[in-house]
């Protein structure tokens, strides 16, 4: 099945945000209390942008997840935590090179 522009977008900014929760040394800063938006800019210094390919697949979701909770969850977390969940899609990403600033460059 052929994929429209919109779910490619989407499939990108949900993998993008995956890297952002899962590998949390090339993505991100938390702002916490009063920290000033001038510091938090500070942090954002190194920062990773990856180039490459990206593939959707239908179904199999929901066992990957599962397979990947016990590592970011904890032993025995049932997730996604429901009965019968969709089936759902999975972003594979093909990284061809990586830029941006920081000592990964």
């Amino acid at each position: 099945m052929r994929q429209t522009r919109s779910q490619w977008i989407a499939a990108i900014l949900l993998a993008v945000l995956a890297l952002g929760f899962l590998a949390t040394g090339i993505w991100g800063f938390v702002i916490r209390g009063q920290q000033t938006t001038q510091e938090a800019m500070a942090r954002m210094r190194n920062y990773a942008v990856l180039h490459g390919h990206a593939r959707l697949t239908e179904g199999g979701a929901p066992q990957l997840l599962q397979a990947l909770a016990p590592r970011f969850l904890g032993e025995g977390v049932k997730f996604p935590p429901m009965d019968d969940p969709p089936a759902g899609r999975i972003v594979h990403i093909a990284v061809d090179r990586v830029t941006g600033n920081g000592p990964w460059v």
